[in-house]
């Protein structure tokens, strides 16, 4: 089975005033996202945000040092992991930022607040701080020519799934509750998200409202969010 890799971002999106002391702790808020019943890949799963982007993108943003780092509490379709050590960029380098690119492309087209950004209601940092490398599978029947994965049968892509942390500093309170992309948004604490997370399984868990949770974004979350408290 030969592999074309896809670049993915994903973003772990926490509000700044839920830190302590600047410091992100069990009661800090995570944004998650349940994906809608037309997401092609995996409806109705909680995520965090994701965007596909370009390969000359993703060059620009590994351009950093980086570290190997192994969880054993991650499931079998993880396969590497990597701490990413970038410094902390401010949204006000704008869109000539790659970085600032793509979160301000994710919060304009997945989380509707193209609004909100063009009026200058949020405001964010962001940080360089994970990848993880991967299988991700899909929910639709597999097509002629596409890959198929040699124990599951099913359609499988790998994926490099680059995180960022976004801090926002201000205007989490203008997060809608849902958009054409996710069916829900929730604010969900560190503590319990890091422990549905340690409790994945190779076939996607359940979660609160019967919603599964998993897959690559939400490893490379969780990956995001030790670096962080271990910085």
């Amino acid at each position: 089975m030969s592999k074309n890799i896809t670049n993915v971002v994903a973003i772990t999106i926490i509000d700044e005033t839920s830190l302590i002391n600047g410091k992100i702790c069990d009661k800090s808020k995570i944004l998650l996202g349940v994906r809608s019943n037309t997401n092609p890949i995996q409806p109705n799963v909680i995520s965090s945000p994701t965007q596909r982007i370009p390969n000359s993108l993703a060059k620009e943003l590994l351009n950093i040092k980086k570290k190997e780092v192994k969880f054993n509490s991650l499931p079998g379709y993880v396969d590497k992991t990597y701490f990413l050590f970038g410094k902390q960029h401010s949204q006000d380098k704008r869109g000539h930022d790659p970085g600032v690119f793509i979160i301000n492309s994710l919060l304009s087209s997945k989380l509707g607040l193209a609004e909100d950004l063009e009026k200058g209601k949020i405001l964010y940092d962001y940080l360089v701080c994970g990848l993880v490398n991967g299988k991700v599978f899909h929910h639709e029947t597999c097509r002629p020519g596409e890959i198929l994965d040699d124990k599951t049968n099913k359609k499988v892509e790998f994926h490099n799934m680059i995180n960022l942390l976004v801090l926002i500093k201000q205007g989490s309170q203008f997060f809608p509750k849902k958009t054409a992309a996710y069916k829900k948004l929730i604010w969900e604490d560190i503590k319990t998200f890091k422990n549905k997370v340690e409790n994945l399984t190779e076939e996607i868990d359940s979660y609160k409202n019967d919603f599964p949770i998993g897959g690559l974004c939400v490893a490379s979350s969780y990956v995001t969010i030790n670096k962080v408290e271990n910085d």
